[in-house]
């Protein structure tokens, strides 16, 4: 690339990366996205493409209960690895 000016860089090519540069560039941004895996997903691509989000109503309508204790677990359970448990637990 001879031009390396960019109003953003996103770090991460999984959901919250790319919908984080899609919004910057529909903004007017120009926008370089980072990965550092051999293919874009993250752990997006993991989950199939789904979020998931703890302690949410929507899941409790349908009988699925869980905790704020277990979440950081269930993270981990889903992320083949590839999650900081610090990171996970704030």
């Amino acid at each position: 690339m001879a031009n390396r000016d960019y109003d953003v860089v996103v770090l991460g090519s999984g959901a919250a990366g790319l919908t984080a540069a899609l919004i910057a560039a529909d903004h007017g941004a120009k926008v370089m996205v980072v990965e550092k895996g051999e293919k874009v997903g993250g752990t997006s691509a993991w989950s199939g493409g789904q979020i998931w989000i703890p302690c949410n109503p929507h899941q409790q309508a349908f009988g699925k209960h869980d905790s704020r204790d277990n979440a950081p677990t269930d993270l981990a359970s889903m992320s083949n690895g590839m999650i900081d448990p610090a990171m996970a637990e704030t």
